[in-house]
């Protein structure tokens, strides 16, 4: 009996040593990421309906370990480091395995969608803008987790290999084609237009230019570029411009706790809205399909969901019925 409470001693302590060896999580990441939370929190239903129900799994990379918050199903290599109540949830931690700079989301540990997120210096973000930009991974994961996303994505037949996701970055789409480099330009400033004209005379104008060059768009590109074209900007669009409403929402309705205010970030949280906005107004006057390649969907589609909000109030609630077609989200009565 003595022999076994002494292997029971030992082996606490070696699980205590274990444990200590994992710093906790510094305060200051802390802080932002529990921000982030209860953002996604207090505003996520006033802007998409369900969200508040999607957990936000998020894996804080910092240096050289990996710690995993509000995740139902770590994998045997985390190891807990205990609860945490500022976050909300039990922390695990492991070596590092991702690049410190990424800001993505996407099923990195036992399949469940999972934001995945250096630290604001690692991924080039001021603190308040890193925070918003975590909205447009949670947003994601609200996509991800709709019934039938996966089965509707193989169904678009654009992926050489059946489960390899790697298409949504790689697929050659005609970036280098200058006619439809041309045609995106020419978009952008009909989107442009559309975001900021007044009165209904010159918004009628705006949609009779932006529905004859979608139908350019369509002649000019394969079928196959066309379902790629309309996905990337019903999903990173669209997730882009959910940054955008939560920074507005932000500004018009959230008070920052105090714990995140003694964090002194430079640009404060309510004056994200107008640096979001100001952001993609300014990548669409200067759009360059060669040049920003898929990147260059992230304003359009964020455009296209403002210019909306304008001309089709409730274009929302269609969202997740048409997947992955936006026209039919956005022009439907």
């Amino acid at each position: 009996m003595q022999k076994f409470f002494t292997y029971l001693i030992v082996q606490t302590l070696l699980l205590v040593i274990t444990n200590s060896s994992f710093a906790r999580i510094p305060d200051e990441h802390r802080i932002r990421l529990a921000e982030a939370f209860r953002i996604s929190k207090l505003l996520g239903e006033q802007v998409w309906t369900s969200w508040s129900e999607v957990p936000f799994s998020t894996l804080l990379i910092i240096g050289e370990k990996e710690y995993l918050i509000r995740h139902a199903k770590p994998s045997d290599e985390f190891i807990s480091i205990g609860y945490d109540s500022l976050l909300g949830s039990e922390i695990w931690v492991r070596d590092r395995q991702f690049n410190p700079a990424f800001l993505a989301c996407f099923p990195a540990v036992g399949g469940i969608p999972t934001v995945v997120v250096g630290t604001p210096e690692k991924t080039g973000k001021d603190g308040a803008d890193w925070i918003i930009t975590l909205l447009h991974e949670h947003f994601h994961q609200l996509q991800y987790t709709r019934p039938d996303y996966y089965e509707r994505v193989n169904q678009l037949g654009l992926s050489e290999k059946e489960d390899d996701g790697n298409w949504m970055l790689n697929y050659p789409f005609p970036y280098e084609d200058e006619k439809i480099g041309e045609l995106m330009e020419e978009l952008s400033q009909i989107l442009v237009d559309g975001m900021y004209a007044p009165g209904l005379r010159r918004q009628i104008k705006v949609a009779k230019k932006y529905h004859r060059l979608q139908k350019k768009l369509k002649k000019s590109l394969s079928e196959k570029d066309y379902r790629y074209l309309h996905f990337q900007l019903w999903q990173e669009g669209i997730a882009r411009y959910t940054e955008l409403i939560v920074a507005g929402k932000v500004a018009q309705l959230y008070q920052p706790t105090e714990l995140y205010s003694s964090l002194n970030d430079p640009v404060p949280l309510r004056e994200m809205a107008h640096i979001k906005r100001e952001t993609v107004k300014q990548e669409l006057t200067q759009i360059s399909l060669k040049s920003a390649r898929r990147g260059a969907f992230y304003p359009i589609g964020a455009a296209m969901g403002l210019w909306n909000d304008r001309i089709h109030p409730g274009w929302t609630e269609r969202y997740f019925t048409y997947m992955f077609e936006l026209e039919k989200t956005l022009n439907r009565n």
